[in-house]
């Protein structure tokens, strides 16, 4: 019964290849968009929650408005951490960091030039990466990172 009703299949794709192009085109094209589509909110859904605090982990945006208009960033003053641990109860760290920027490291003899960011020891704490190194002493002492 099932190899009668296959060959029957397979003899019907056969005799309308245009329709069984189209319809197979479109069945392959559906999966993709499904495919990326899936991807993309598991991205969104998994977004940062490597990091043990995630949940109470916030970035302040700097909205500035222009001629054509509004503009979002994520820079800000750099006093403005040390004003929101002062002024907002209920914060436990504040850190601000750079934009990845060409700089020269050097240690003893050896320097090079590679894209760094600079951080505050905070940083660390907020952001809790599993390393070999103690976040509260990594970036106070040199030559740990």
């Amino acid at each position: 019964m099932f190899r009668l009703n296959f060959k029957i299949a397979v003899r019907n794709l056969w005799k309308y290849k245009v329709f069984t192009l189209i319809n197979a085109g479109g069945l392959a094209i559906g999966l993709v968009c499904c495919m990326i589509l899936l991807l993309y909110v598991a991205y969104e859904w998994g977004y940062d929650k490597q990091f043990t605090n995630y949940k109470n982990t916030y970035i302040v945006y700097h909205n500035s408005k222009s001629s054509t208009g509004m503009t979002s960033t994520d820079w800000t003053p750099g006093v403005l951490a040390e004003n929101i641990k002062e002024k907002m109860p209920g914060v436990a760290y504040v850190s601000h960091s750079t934009y990845p920027q060409n700089h020269v490291i050097g240690y003893r003899q050896n320097s090079f030039r590679t894209a760094a960011v600079y951080a505050d020891p905070d940083f660390l704490k907020i952001l809790s990466f599993c390393s070999r190194f103690n976040s509260n002493t990594a970036i106070a002492e040199s030559c740990h990172l």
